[in-house]
């Protein structure tokens, strides 16, 4: 009689236990989904080049939306529509916040276009017009950029692969990459030196 009292009131315990489980969810769901929970601020967190209200443009939150209704995966992918943006996490902060992570693209090279001169990341992606500090790539047959076009053209990727592999010690050195073909990319440096790259092509000339 003992033992069973004893796996009698073991049982109760655990069904007891499972009981509060139950209400804590049904509690956090019925919370989740409470008109309470209303979406009224904003919070833009990892973005230094695109502009903070570019980002909440883009998001398009409405205030005194539930929290429960709005969708993480439709507001990053319109945040990630943005020229500096190369990925988005969104997330919701209770009690009436969501947060917006931005993890922006990193500039490669300027590409000299007709007239005007783009920021561009190693995947193609125009950040913006005009700026300097970065390797220069001329000769691509591009017409006008706009920043959040992508340039897939053959040739940028080869010019790419060919920045990539210079040696630091001619990086440093570097004055121009020009690109016009893939199959003919030439890397200038600043003494005037030419180095010829691509099929039947490897040489160097003053």
């Amino acid at each position: 009689m003992p033992a069973r009292r004893f796996f009698a009131s073991k049982a109760a315990r655990r069904a007891s236990v499972a009981g509060v489980a139950v209400l804590l969810v049904a509690a956090g769901v019925g919370l989740w989904y409470s008109p309470w929970l209303k979406f009224q601020t904003v919070e833009v967190v990892g973005n230094q080049h695109q502009a903070t209200a570019d980002v909440v443009a883009a998001a398009a939150l409405v205030r005194g939306t539930r929290l429960s209704s709005i969708s993480s995966r439709q507001i990053a992918a319109r945040v990630d529509a943005l020229p500096w943006v190369g990925s988005v996490t969104v997330t919701h902060v209770l009690p009436s916040r969501v947060r917006i992570r931005v993890h922006e693209r990193v500039p490669a090279v300027v590409v000299l276009g007709q007239g005007h001169n783009y920021l561009v990341d190693a995947q193609g992606a125009v950040l913006q017009e005009g700026t300097s500090g970065y390797p220069q790539l001329a000769s691509l047959p591009v017409g006008t950029l706009v920043p959040g076009q992508h340039i897939t053209l053959p040739a940028f990727t080869t010019a790419i692969a060919v920045l990539d592999a210079l040696p630091e010690a001619l990086r440093g050195r570097l004055a121009t990459i020009n690109a016009p073909d893939q199959d003919l990319v030439s890397v200038t440096l600043t003494n005037h030196t030419s180095i010829l790259t691509g099929v039947g092509c490897a040489t160097a000339c003053a």
